[in-house]
């Protein structure tokens, strides 16, 4: 996964080269100056880019609500933009004869500062929406959040729950599906819904081969899914016994796919 995600980065950063270096271009730079101004700006991008990565990933362990979550990316995508942009006044001031003449360098001018606020937001937008795609996976197995069908467990063993001040014996076959919901993990059976503090990849290696992660918010116990059916973008929607749907990723409707035989 980590390879396939730095080559996905590396030919970004390769296609934004010649974007930039044709743009450049066109604008009636020399071809020196184009290639150099492209490898300035790119070079810049590629470390703002790791280090926003990086703190996204360290963010990602966290469960706030939308409103703060829409605040800090506001805040994170300005806080990018301007990294670049310093990191971009870095690049020129080293270029020429810096180390004889000092380091010198000039501020956008207003047209300019507005288009750089503009890529870095795009870029930023761009960089969450493909995390969160694509999640960097760091920790162990036991805590990752990648979707794959769960270990085989033991399904003559129940599942003890905490109900108010008693602990209670839930059959797994009684199980239709567990959601993720602010911090903690939603069980639906027939009957009632239980809350659990557990997580929800704990959770799915103490279940049993019946319980596919069909999302990373969402297992569902395989016999108790009644129907399903195409959501888009590769999606399916699943039917449950207890009359609920859930919306599978585009992984976890391969899984499902598998399935069918």
């Amino acid at each position: 996964m980590k390879t396939m995600q730095r080559a996905t980065a590396m030919r970004a950063l390769i296609a934004l080269f010649c974007a930039y270096c044709l743009a450049f271009l066109l604008s009636g730079s020399a071809l020196f100056d184009a290639f150099s101004s492209a490898v300035i700006n790119v070079m810049a991008l590629g470390v703002a880019g790791f280090a926003a990565s990086g703190m996204l990933h360290l963010a990602g362990g966290m469960r706030p609500d939308n409103t703060v979550r829409l605040g800090a990316h506001v805040l994170g995508s300005l806080v990018f933009t301007f990294f670049w942009y310093l990191l971009v006044l870095a690049g020129f001031a080293l270029t020429g004869s810096w180390i004889r003449n000092g380091l010198a360098t000039r501020a956008f001018s207003e047209n300019a500062m507005v288009w750089q606020i503009f890529q870095g937001v795009t870029l930023y937008a761009i960089l969450v929406l493909w995390l969160d795609r694509h999640p960097l996976v760091q920790s162990p197995p036991a805590a990752s959040t990648s979707e794959a069908s769960p270990e085989p467990g033991d399904p003559s063993v129940p599942l003890l729950l905490r109900d108010g001040d008693q602990i209670i014996s839930v059959a797994l076959d009684e199980i239709v599906q567990l959601s993720g919901a602010d911090g903690y993990v939603e069980i639906v059976t027939m009957q009632r819904t239980f809350l659990s503090s557990r997580t929800l990849s704990s959770l799915t290696h103490a279940l049993p081969g019946e319980f596919l992660r069909v999302h990373r918010s969402h297992i569902v116990r395989r016999g108790a899914i009644v129907r399903a059916e195409p959501a888009g973008n590769g999606r399916l929607t699943l039917h449950m016994c207890n009359g609920k749907s859930v919306i599978t990723s585009r992984d976890g409707a391969r899984i499902i796919r598998g399935l069918s035989g």
